[in-house]
């Protein structure tokens, strides 16, 4: 059972930001755990369509690529993608971050025709982005953006690491 405070945007920011350590530290597993716990935390406390929540939701698909888990990752990020897209349009920030990140976890599960055409688009879109903060829930967590995960690579000893199939 969860406690009251469990879900609280300033706790749910601590354990995004102590998620993203470990991911650092090639702790991934840990980190995974963490993410999942959080997310449903967040989707409980905020609704799904909170900012914060999609955030937790593209660290999660991050880790889970940093897993190996490619499939779930790219399930994870298409979902975070759509939730933002629908709630805040295409021109929002945090939307061109989740559709970036979305072609990283294409390219992980070896569609990388479908990933580089995803990166240019939402590359072409950024100056026409604005930098706004939308609260979708009416309780939205802007100081949550400081926390945004890095999606390039993962930190994860070698043996670990996600390998693209050649095409």
């Amino acid at each position: 059972r969860e406690s009251p405070t469990e879900g609280e945007p300033a706790r749910l920011a601590i354990r995004h930001n102590l998620a993203g350590c470990l991911l650092s530290l090639g702790r991934v597993p840990e980190a995974v755990a963490l993410l999942e716990s959080a997310l449903a935390s967040s989707e409980r406390r905020l609704g799904t369509a909170d900012r914060g929540t999609v955030m937790l939701m593209t660290e999660l698909g991050h880790a889970l690529r940093c897993a190996g888990r490619a499939a779930e990752a790219l399930a994870t990020q298409e979902r975070a993608y759509a939730t933002q897209l629908r709630v805040a349009g295409p021109d929002d920030l945090l939307t061109l971050t989740c559709g970036s990140n979305l072609s990283v976890c294409l390219a992980a599960a070896g569609r990388q025709a479908e990933a580089l055409e995803r990166a240019e688009a939402e590359a072409a879109k950024l100056p026409s982005a604005s930098v706004r903060v939308t609260s979708t829930s009416g309780r939205g967590t802007p100081w949550l953006l400081t926390a945004f995960p890095t999606m390039s690579a993962c930190a994860v000893p070698a043996a670990q690491s996600v390998r693209t199939p050649a095409r």
